[in-house]
């Protein structure tokens, strides 16, 4: 008998809980047991996550292919079935046990998954009808994982790498700034084509320097003046005069596009007057922003009123009022300031700042009743499932179950949803699914004050004001606790352990 056979008879067997919590504990201990590598003897039948004690497991038991195969075939539709079958395939892998792998595998985004499957079929069978997703693994401006390099190995032994095929990641990634991959990629190219991918790394590092010459590719020539012109807008127009004889109308007007929006963040003299020069069609909310940022910087309310006028968004309606008020029409900039001030957002209490009103929270608490949640929970067993997840200390497997049932409720649903996660203290689901809902006005849910001792007594040490800290910690994390951002950022105000470690010691 295997020891997960073993292992669900001893589940099986034993004293009903009589309660839910009673349940739930029950269920925390024989998690705990097994991560020790031990088991406890229980009886959770009816609990609605006790299938998630044979994922815990099996993801510890990787080895036991045959339970694996029944547990991913009996929970398929589960949310759990997916990293079960990541780990399985990567433990498969590791051991290259490819026949075994490839019976496991099914299609996945994960590039090093991706890779191993063609491996896989490369070491049992051959990757001939594949080779154009090989390509494509191969195709992309980045470094790929290692796992990829006997399928881009096989690649380039057989040819199939062609200079065309070279040249295309080369310029993706050029466009991503991936210098170092481009020059790797150009080893296989010929001389000269070398000393063209030379030639663009130099434009990367010294576009001036090389925009003097004149025999330069127009791709190189494009990518040149938009480097530069990050840095100094007014030499890239020089140049940009210069070469556009070169370029299509097309390509000039988005170059000079370029050129006019950096050169108003570098305050450049001519700002404003490039600005007006952009393309009609090309006049969007950046070239408006920095308009408006240019004239507000020289206080040119003429201007102001003019961008502003017959806008609806709030943004341009208060400083429209600033402009009205500016040239001495008070009434209709008081009038248009209370219009403003009458919303919760950043304009609206700058407006209320500017007419010495108070503040408008609009504050509109959601009123569901008992009633309503429990019906909600009943139709949607997903939601029981994150709830219990959540309450033994897996937020994470608690999410995924929660975000799986999310695309299946209506507004009402959502709104319900939001005030159960708020009422389980689940802060960061409960701002997530009633922003979802669209709804705007319960600032008890949006904006919550979790960890209150916590944060009002570290906040006071340090003489801070904990508003600053609640709104930090809103903005960064919405209160998810184990946050982790791609960067490695960690927790609540999303600190990387090493800036961490440094404040603490000040």
């Amino acid at each position: 008998m295997s020891k997960t056979i073993l292992f669900l008879i001893i589940i099986s067997f034993n004293v009903q809980a009589n309660s839910l919590l009673q349940e739930r504990w029950q269920f925390k201990d024989a998690y705990n047991a097994l991560l020790n590598g031990n088991t406890l003897s229980i009886q959770l039948q009816n609990y609605p996550i006790v299938h998630y004690l044979r994922y815990f497991y099996l993801e510890l038991h990787l080895e036991e292919t045959n339970a694996i195969k029944i547990f991913l075939n009996q929970y398929k539709d589960s949310p759990i079935a997916k990293p079960l079958r990541e780990s399985w395939l990567r433990y498969l892998a590791e051991k290259e046990d490819w026949k075994t792998f490839l019976i496991g595998y099914t299609p996945q985004n994960d590039t090093i998954l991706q890779c191993q499957y063609l491996n896989a079929l490369l070491q049992t069978q051959g990757i001939n009808g594949l080779i154009d997703q090989a390509t494509d693994l191969w195709l992309v401006g980045k470094s790929q994982p290692d796992e990829c390099d006997p399928i881009f190995k096989y690649l380039y032994d057989n040819n199939i790498i062609t200079k065309e095929i070279r040249w295309k990641r080369i310029r993706l990634a050029m466009q991503k700034g991936n210098i170092r991959l481009a020059r790797f990629i150009a080893k296989g190219l010929s001389k000269s084509d070398k000393k063209l991918v030379a030639l663009w790394y130099d434009m990367y590092r010294h576009p001036a320097k090389i925009l003097k010459k004149y025999k330069l590719p127009n791709f190189i020539l494009q990518y040149g003046l938009k480097r530069l012109a990050r840095k100094n807008a007014s030499q890239a127009y020089k140049y940009w005069k210069k070469y556009k004889i070169r370029f299509t109308k097309q390509e000039n007007a988005l170059l000079f596009y370029e050129i006019a929006l950096k050169s108003a963040k570098q305050h450049h003299p001519k700002a404003a007057q490039w600005l007006d020069a952009v393309d009609e069609k090309l006049l969007d909310e950046q070239v408006k922003q920095a308009k408006l940022q240019i004239a507000l910087a020289q206080q040119d309310w003429k201007i102001v009123k003019q961008l502003s006028k017959n806008q609806t968004d709030r943004k341009w309606q208060y400083w429209q009022a600033r402009a009205l008020e500016q040239s001495g029409e008070a009434n209709k900039a008081e009038k248009l300031f209370q219009i403003v001030s009458k919303n919760r957002d950043y304009y609206g209490f700058l407006a209320a700042n500017r007419i010495g009103m108070p503040y408008h929270f609009n504050f509109q608490p959601l009123i569901v009743n008992k009633t309503e949640q429990k019906k909600l929970l009943k139709k949607y067993a997903g939601l029981i499932r994150a709830r219990e997840l959540y309450f033994i200390g897996r937020s994470d497997l608690a999410r995924v179950e929660w975000q799986l049932v999310l695309p299946s409720l209506n507004l009402a649903d959502l709104k319900t949803a939001a005030t159960l996660a708020h009422k389980w203290g689940w802060h960061d689901r409960a701002v997530i699914t009633i922003a979802k809902a669209k709804y705007w006005h319960d600032l008890n849910i949006r904006f919550p004050v979790p960890f209150y001792d916590l944060v009002h007594t570290q906040a006071q040490k340090q003489e801070l004001d904990a508003a600053y800290v609640y709104a930090i910690i809103r903005q960064e994390s919405a209160y998810q606790t184990d946050a982790r951002s791609s960067a490695g950022a960690l927790g609540l105000m999303q600190l990387m352990p090493s800036t961490a470690k440094q404040v603490s010691k000040k």
